[in-house]
């Protein structure tokens, strides 16, 4: 396997859901460029997934996720966990799908943004 065929797949995990987005590559004119033309597109080009989803706003639930895993089949996952208590739900689900997983601290995060001059605050996920 090379680098140019590793599919990643970023999980942001919050106290009760978790945002996703899939690379397949890295971002033509870098992550800031990308980020300033995909935030508009937010809610579609990064899912979220909700522990516990409201059934009037059409939440997606944890089962939802592990299909939209399924379906992407990434090779990796790169997990930046609000807490371990509340990573371990989508951590087992990608284990129990055979995803591997790499954990990404909030300090080494916090700096990597910081260096490629990106936003810090957070994308609203929808309700």
């Amino acid at each position: 396997m090379t680098i140019e065929s590793i599919i990643s797949l970023g999980v942001d995990v919050s106290k009760s859901s978790v945002t996703c987005h899939i690379l397949t590559q890295y971002p033509i004119g870098g992550l800031k460029t990308y980020w300033q033309k995909s935030r508009t597109k937010a809610n579609s080009l990064f899912p979220s997934f909700y522990s516990s989803p409201k059934r009037k706003s059409k939440q997606k639930s944890a089962f939802d996720f592990a299909d939209y895993v399924t379906e992407n089949k990434p090779d990796v996952a790169i997990l930046e966990p609000t807490g371990n208590h509340y990573s371990r739900l989508w951590a087992r689900i990608l284990e129990s799908l055979e995803i591997k997983i790499l954990w990404v601290g909030h300090i080494e995060l916090r700096r990597y943004r910081g260096g490629k001059n990106l936003p810090t605050a957070k994308v609203k996920a929808p309700s």
